[in-house]
């Protein structure tokens, strides 16, 4: 009767994936992904600066850099989707 009330199932909610450990299965979704891959990237970034290999600045420069390769116009990359 009140089907506008229902709850709406978000991508964020879909199973990405279900792991096995120790005979046990689990369900992972979209967003404990996303959120483990984020966490994992900020360590891997902070690791790499207090080390010294990288700076933020060549972070920041090398995502603008593949931002503008991957995302210029629609337009695949030099011979993209080219058989």
């Amino acid at each position: 009767m009140f089907d506008f009330l229902k709850r709406r199932r978000h991508a964020r909610d879909e199973i990405a994936l279900t792991i096995v450990q120790d005979g046990r299965r689990r369900d992972v979704t979209v967003g404990e992904l996303a959120v483990g891959t984020k966490l994992a990237h900020d360590a891997m970034v902070q690791l790499l600066v207090e080390r010294g290999v990288i700076t933020h600045e060549d972070l920041r420069d090398r995502i603008r850099r593949i931002s503008e390769e991957h995302y210029r116009g629609g337009e695949p990359p030099d011979g993209g989707g080219k058989a």
